[in-house]
C-alpha cells in the first residue's frame, strides 16, 4: 500500500509540478497534517513483561552481536548498500527523465516504478519460494543494472518506462533482504539490531547522495548514474558470498537423493 501511495502522489505531483512547483510543496503539506492527526489516535499498548536495562548497554549489545555474526555482518553491509545507491539513483533518476520527458510526465516513469514495486511486494512470497533467495538477490539485481545501464547509454523516449519496471525487483528483494536478516537476529535485540542497519543505511543514503550530485555536476548526468550501477556490483558480491554456499549445499543435497 506504501508503494501503491507514491504512485498515486507521483502523478500527481507531477501533473501539479507543471504548474508550479512551489505549489508541490503546499500541497504535500496536507498528508503531513492527516499523518499527524492519525498519529494522535495510537494507543500504546501494555506491557506484559517490564525489564530494567540501561539502553545505552542494549544498543551496545545489539551492534556487537551484529557484528560477531558473520552471516549478518555481510547481508547488513549488502542492505546498506544497495539502499543508498539505490534511492540515490532512483531519487536523481528525475535529472535524466527530464531530458527526455516533459516535467509533467516526470511522475509517470515514477508512478510505473513504483506500481511494479507495488506488485513486486505483493507476489514475493510466491516468487521467492519458486526462485530463492540467491537467484532473486543476485540475479534480479544484475538483470535490473543492465536494463538500467543499457537505458542510460542508448537514451530513447522509451528508456524511462523500462527502467521504471525493474522496480518488480526492489520490492522482491526487499522482502527476501528482510526476511534474511530476521533469521540472523537474536529475539531480545530484534528491533534494535534492525535498526541500526536501518540508521546506517540512511547515513550511507545521505553521504552518497551528495557524492552522486557531485559527481553529475563533473562529468555528466549519465556518466554518473551509470557509475552507481556499475557500483552495485559490491552488494550483488557480498549476496553472492552469502547465499551461494547454501545453493551449494542445496545441490549437493539433492544429487545425494537423486543418486
Amino acid at each position: 500500500m506504501y508503494q501503491i501511495g507514491l504512485a498515486v502522489s507521483a502523478l500527481i505531483g507531477s501533473l501539479i509540478a507543471a504548474i508550479s512547483f512551489s505549489l508541490v510543496m503546499w500541497v504535500s503539506v496536507i498528508p503531513m497534517v492527516l499523518a499527524l492527526l492519525v498519529s494522535l489516535r495510537l494507543v500504546e499498548p501494555n506491557a506484559y513483561t517490564r525489564e530494567s536495562t540501561n539502553v545505552y548497554a542494549h544498543l551496545k549489545t545489539a551492534f556487537q552481536k551484529t557484528v560477531q555474526n558473520p552471516r549478518l555482518r555481510l547481508l547488513s553491509a549488502a542492505a546498506v548498500m544497495k539502499y543508498a545507491l539505490g534511492e540515490s539513483s532512483w531519487l536523481f533518476r528525475s535529472a535524466f527523465i527530464a531530458a527526455l520527458w516533459p516535467v509533467w510526465a516526470i511522475g509517470i516513469a515514477q508512478m510505473i516504478g513504483n506500481a511494479t514495486a507495488a506488485v513486486g511486494f505483493y507476489f514475493a512470497g510466491r516468487i521467492i519460494k519458486r526462485y530463492g533467495e540467491f537467484r532473486l538477490m543476485v540475479g534480479g539485481m544484475a538483470i535490473s543494472e543492465v536494463i538500467n545501464i543499457l537505458g542510460m547509454i542508448f537514451p530513447t523516449v522509451l528508456s524511462p518506462a523500462l527502467m521504471a519496471l525493474n522496480s518488480i525487483f526492489y520490492g522482491v528483494n526487499t522482502v527476501a533482504s528482510n526476511s534474511l536478516m530476521q533469521k540472523e537476529f537474536t529475539a531480545e535485540q530484534r528491533a534494535t539490531m534492525g535498526s541500526l542497519t536501518s540508521f546506517a543505511g540512511s547515513l550511507a543514503l545521505a553521504v552518497f547522495s551528495l557524492l552522486l550530485g557531485a559527481l553529475a555536476d563533473w562529468i555528466g548526468v549519465i556518466p554518473a548514474l551509470v557509475i552507481a550501477a556499475l557500483l552495485s556490483i559490491i552488494p550483488m558480491a557480498l549476496y553472492w558470498r552469502v547465499l551461494r554456499p547454501h545453493v551449494e549445499v542445496q545441490n549437493a543435497d539433492l544429487l545425494e537423493v537423486t543418486s
